[in-house]
């Protein structure tokens, strides 16, 4: 794709298929069944292509579909919370309503970015790895060799 202009027709009908698998995670279907029902190889491949969508997307429409989220997430969270608290609920139902709050408590915070600090750690690994495996095609080196010498250069 590199060397592909931005307006060939394989660029615009994977672009399509992405918004496509945006549209359809927006209506709650999961990675698998967006996989299947677009011929993504695995749901891993659905991710990656709602992740690529989603960077395009204007921060209106994005902040607008974590918003419909966390509104999900809560509606999820207020049926369950009842039954996780309830001491007339039995105990096994009680025990399975809490740990399905535990998991939605989770993605809220993921949402509302309360986990920041450990993805901005993986960001600039990630941005580190870029730097180095870029530098290392400029200069016809391996990343292996880029890194051996930053850390030469740093003792």
């Amino acid at each position: 794709m590199p060397g592909e202009s931005k307006s060939s027709v394989r660029r615009i009908e994977a672009r399509l298929r992405q918004a496509q698998a945006l549209r359809l995670r927006m209506g709650g279907a999961s990675f698998d069944d967006i996989a299947r029902q677009l011929g993504y190889r695995s749901a891993s491949g659905a991710y990656d292509a709602v992740q690529r969508c989603l960077r395009d997307v204007p921060k209106h429409d994005a902040e607008a579909y974590r918003s419909l989220n966390l509104e999900r997430l809560n509606r999820l969270f207020l049926a369950l919370f009842p039954d996780a608290i309830t001491s007339a609920t039995p105990l096994a139902d009680r025990q399975r309503a809490a740990a399905e709050c535990r998991a939605i408590i989770a993605e809220i915070n993921k949402l509302v970015g309360a986990y920041a600090p450990a993805l901005i750690k993986v960001m600039l690994e990630e941005a580190v790895e870029r730097a180095v495996e870029a530098e290392a095609r400029e200069r016809g080196l391996s990343a292996a060799e880029v890194l051996a010498e930053a850390e030469a250069w740093l003792r």
